[in-house]
């Protein structure tokens, strides 16, 4: 029998049992839920990599921010550029900020539209829409802030004016 402990998301620990009459569940008392050794952790992790269930995971380029439908999508390898994955959510929509747009590799690394011109992607060219995705990538699309300036200094306008008036306002009563 193989035995496999795990952490709910409320922090309760509980062991799989897997027998020949199916898998059994069943709640470990803890006195902590921090006090995991790390070394059955790292067990643990080691038995989700082979049987597979963290490669699942591992096959999908999140697109986020400001596009149609922000979403993970499913690696395929025959089309791995940062334009086919935009425009399997949709695109950007109209308060994106497509000058910024970029790509978060796994590998914690950034590409930009800045830096995909140089190195490896400059024999490519088409710059950071035909950037090389690989999977557990993330295409990130930022809100355009100017349209967020614009209000703030609308608003910045109106308490002027409303601070002049009432100063009118007091100024034609007390005299």
């Amino acid at each position: 029998m193989a035995h496999s402990l795990f952490l709910s998301p409320a922090g309760r620990e509980y062991e799989n049992v897997n027998s020949p009459h199916g898998t059994l569940s069943r709640q470990v008392e803890m006195h902590s839920p921090w006090l995991i050794d790390d070394l059955e952790l790292k067990v643990a992790q080691k038995a989700q990599q082979a049987s597979g269930a963290l490669d699942k995971e591992d096959d999908v380029v999140n697109v986020v921010g400001r596009v149609y439908n922000p979403t993970g999508v499913v690696f395929d390898p025959s089309r791995d550029s940062v334009g086919y994955y935009l425009r399997l959510v949709g695109g950007p929509t109209a308060s994106a900020d497509r000058d910024h747009i970029f790509l978060l590799k796994a590998d914690g690394s950034v590409v930009t539209r800045e830096n995909a011109d140089a190195g490896f992607f400059a024999f490519a060219g088409g710059g950071l829409m035909s950037a090389r995705v690989e999977p557990g990538d993330s295409v990130l699309v930022p809100e355009k802030l100017i349209q967020t300036r614009l209000m703030k200094d609308v608003k910045d306008i109106t308490q002027i004016l409303y601070q002049i008036a009432v100063t009118a306002g007091v100024l034609i009563v007390a005299f």
